[in-house]
């Protein structure tokens, strides 16, 4: 098959043979350990990442338990969420203004305390009343338990929405 090619060209193609092949071979072998090292270290960077945003997480969450603590023990709160009767519009007020000084006192106290927790605000639904108190804003009456979901509200569509919930 060779035998009419002159000898300069079975001399070109056999070193470009020889040299195509180890070079191919080598770039492959490196572009794979390349590929390799560039995964490892992305890895390490995202699991180090995560193991950070975890444990802030979970210390936020843990400094949240220990502040909420005395919060859910306040007799305020107390009484309106285990009301059981429909309450006055008075009572309705007067209760509303001694909670949302102890969601003020509260909220500050995270505020300050955890500035990059990313707190909003304290949301209270009081089922006996259909009622739910924000600690931003006011009250809603009248409010339909099967939109209630206590985080923040779609305007127009009356339905109230939340975050997922974190999953470690």
């Amino acid at each position: 098959m060779l035998n009419n090619v002159s000898f300069r060209l079975k001399l070109y193609i056999s070193i470009f043979i020889m040299v195509i092949i180890p070079v191919t071979l080598v770039v492959s072998v490196l572009y794979k350990r390349l590929v390799y090292e560039i995964t490892s270290q992305i890895s390490k960077v995202v699991v180090n990442s995560l193991n950070f945003t975890s444990d802030y997480i979970e210390l936020s969450l843990n400094s949240l338990r220990r502040i909420s603590a005395p919060f859910l023990e306040e007799k305020d709160i107390e009484a309106a969420a285990n009301s059981v009767s429909p309450m006055t519009d008075r009572e309705i007020i007067d209760t509303n203004i001694a909670i949302r000084k102890l969601f003020y006192d509260y909220s500050q106290q995270i505020r300050i305390s955890y500035s990059g927790f990313g707190f909003d605000s304290f949301y209270l639904y009081l089922p006996a009343n259909n009622l739910l108190m924000d600690s931003r804003t006011t009250y809603y009456e009248n409010v339909n338990p099967e939109n209630i979901d206590f985080v923040g509200s779609n305007p127009g569509d009356n339905t109230w929405f939340t975050t997922r919930a974190v999953d470690f």
